[in-house]
């Protein structure tokens, strides 16, 4: 039975025939013209194949991309990704399960299928998913290389060489006046991009009692105007690592922005070390090697 391009949710694939041959390459010029009809046919196989290759290898692409396809599309069911050289390709997602969405854990097996003139073609592969963790975007952010890339108030920057949690030393912000409020400034206008998900790691204590870390992170210029805070109550004399993560920046252009690190009001030295700040990490799905097989249609 032929499938049916179905439509769920957001999960839109609206491809140019542009992008497909971009990413079935050689697959879309597999097409040759023969002189008769046997090798018309022959040159249908081969192209099928080729393209049903490609159309389940396009489909975990477009998946990827998609961060709530579990949700979005169903189980089993075959999904048009356009035409290509007259070959309609299509695409489908099974969980051995039967459902998608109650395990993001699940492997799944991606099919496509392509069907040119006189050949319909099936091939799957298992996809895995995979959790990718972006790089830290902070050039100095175990104060390695002193105080370079920050800037700081109501404090006076201090590098401690005594018992840093990670590398050679850490930062300590001393001679604090009583009333306010401790800061260390990243500037991170070239690093960061808009409408992305960020994740802010760093370990911090204070010398003597305990307070409350403040850190947010400004996008400045955008319209509309972006900032985000996340508060650490608590923190005390021992060095202890936070993980903190700020939701999509948006998609507004913006002039600067600006990573700041703020401590409750007090006299008591604070301290920072091992700052790292990068695109919170995200799920793909990745072809198993070896996983690849012929489907009877």
């Amino acid at each position: 039975m032929s499938p049916r391009a179905q439509h769920a949710g957001a999960l839109v694939f609206a491809l140019s025939v542009t992008m497909l041959v971009m990413v079935i390459g050689v697959a879309g010029v597999v097409s040759l013209r023969a002189a008769t009809a046997q090798s018309v046919r022959t040159d249908d196989t081969i192209s099928a194949t080729y393209l049903a290759r490609s159309a389940a290898v396009l489909g975990v692409q477009l998946l990827t991309e998609q961060s709530a396809w579990r949700s979005t599309i169903s189980n089993d069911a075959w999904y048009g990704l356009g035409t290509v050289n007259g070959a309609k390709l299509y695409m489908k997602a099974v969980d051995d399960d039967g459902d998608l969405a109650d395990d993001e854990s699940d492997s799944v097996r991606i099919y496509g299928r392509a069907a040119t003139r006189d050949a319909t073609r099936m091939i799957s592969a298992l996809a895995r998913p995979e959790t990718v963790t972006g790089s830290n975007v902070l050039s100095n952010g175990g104060f390695e290389s002193g105080t370079s890339g920050w800037i700081f108030a109501n404090g006076t920057p201090v590098l401690d060489t005594s018992a840093p949690p990670e590398g050679l030393q850490s930062l300590c912000l001393t001679d604090r006046p009583a009333l306010s409020m401790a800061q260390a400034v990243a500037d991170v206008s070239s690093v960061v991009e808009n409408n992305t998900e960020y994740e802010l790691e760093l370990w911090v204590r204070f010398a003597s009692g305990t307070g409350s870390v403040d850190v947010s992170f400004q996008l400045a210029g955008s319209s509309p105007a972006w900032t985000q805070y996340q508060s650490i109550p608590d923190v005390g004399t021992t060095w202890a690592r936070y993980t903190l993560t700020f939701p999509s920046t948006g998609s507004s252009s913006f002039t600067s922005a600006w990573i700041t690190i703020a401590a409750s009001s007090g006299t008591a030295d604070f301290c920072l070390d091992g700052i790292v700040l990068r695109e919170a990490p995200t799920s793909r799905l990745v072809l198993a090697a070896g996983s690849w097989r012929r489907e009877i249609d």
